[in-house]
């Protein structure tokens, strides 16, 4: 996890790279989980930006904050996860 945290300012600017780059997708069901178990409030709003934007490239994606959750959601959350895809698997 260190790693990440290390890589993260990198992982932020290919990702707006990539997002100049490709521009948006065309819409598709998605949901974007969001944990919210974070080290402090900085790092909150960080991801907080981070995922409303990434909201932004495909029309219709739903943001969803999972309480409780941290960086292992399937493990921290399953029913959530699942609930998620069962969303998507829906709406396709």
């Amino acid at each position: 996890l260190a790693e990440e945290m290390l890589a993260f300012p990198r992982v932020c600017d290919e990702v707006g790279a990539l997002r100049r780059l490709v521009g948006t997708v065309p819409p598709v069901p998605s949901v974007l989980l969001s944990a919210t178990r974070r080290r402090d409030r900085r790092e909150a709003a960080i991801w907080e930006e981070l995922h409303r934007d990434l909201t932004t490239w495909v029309p219709g994606m739903e943001l969803v904050e999972v309480e409780g959750s941290g960086h292992d959601m399937p493990a921290d959350r399953p029913a959530a996860v699942a609930e998620a895809v069962e969303r998507g698997v829906a709406a396709a």
